[in-house]
């Protein structure tokens, strides 16, 4: 009978997160900084988009998952709490810093207050979502329902097949849009036209897919990166399509 030998490869979280806070960045400066008009802006800002924003769920996924396996339930469930403040507080704090960045001459240039306090009330109620920081909050909400449903995720760990259909289930979730622009916390589960959220319930494949590449922690397949690279694919031509919201 032949021996099975799994080689685990070093934990790649740190540089994962380092990229992906550059990729944050650049896609905030490329926003504020760059002229509009021109015609490299545009896809250069998708292009990061398609990366950050599903990079830090499948981040999310691959440190909590991490967490679970070498810890334990309790541990766990503080990581995700603590992580979950954490994206939330980092909300709070791009949201605020946009919002007055881009009103600065009313909030600092004028004695009247009131533009700053309605500034503060509707970031911290969420009456209006901020574009550039959408990710953090709707990252909050994923870790919140991982930390909710945290027993349930552990059992679906050890079961790819019931992963894989959890999370194509999770990815049809972004044909469920909010069409009014009166929740927009609902539309950072769902997502919305009127909203700039991102979708956490959709996005959450990508959480269970980073928890699955740690548990597996495989070597590089030419398989897997084909896989990827036709999804990516035929995301992109079917982006000016009415399937785009999928």
């Amino acid at each position: 009978m032949k021996k099975m030998t799994v080689i685990r490869q070093n934990r790649c979280d740190e540089e994962m997160g380092f990229l992906l806070i550059c990729s944050y960045f650049l896609f905030l400066a490329m926003q504020k900084l760059a002229d509009p008009a021109a015609r490299f802006v545009n896809p250069v800002n998708m292009a990061l988009y398609w990366v950050f924003v599903p990079g830090f769920f499948f981040l999310a996924g691959y440190c909590s998952n991490r967490k679970r396996r070498m810890g334990t339930k309790e541990a766990h469930l503080g990581w995700l709490g603590r992580a979950a403040a954490g994206c939330c507080l980092g909300y709070f704090v791009f949201a605020l810093t946009e919002e007055i960045l881009a009103n600065w001459p009313v909030v600092f240039l004028t004695e009247d207050r009131s533009a700053l306090l309605t500034i503060l009330a509707d970031t911290f109620s969420l009456i209006r979502l901020s574009a550039g920081a959408a990710v953090f909050l709707s990252l909050a909400l994923a870790l919140m329902l991982a930390r909710f449903f945290e027993e349930p995720l552990a059992k679906l760990a050890g079961r790819e097949k019931s992963m894989l259909l959890v999370g194509a289930l999770l990815l049809l979730g972004a044909l469920l849009r909010t069409r009014q622009d009166l929740y927009p916390l609902m539309a950072s589960f769902l997502g919305s036209d009127l909203q700039p959220a991102v979708p956490c319930i959709p996005y959450f494949a990508f959480f269970l897919f980073g928890g699955w590449i740690e548990e597996k922690k495989p070597a590089f397949e030419w398989r897997l990166a084909l896989a990827c690279t036709a999804v990516t694919a035929v995301s992109v031509l079917l982006y000016r399509t009415p399937l785009q919201n999928l």
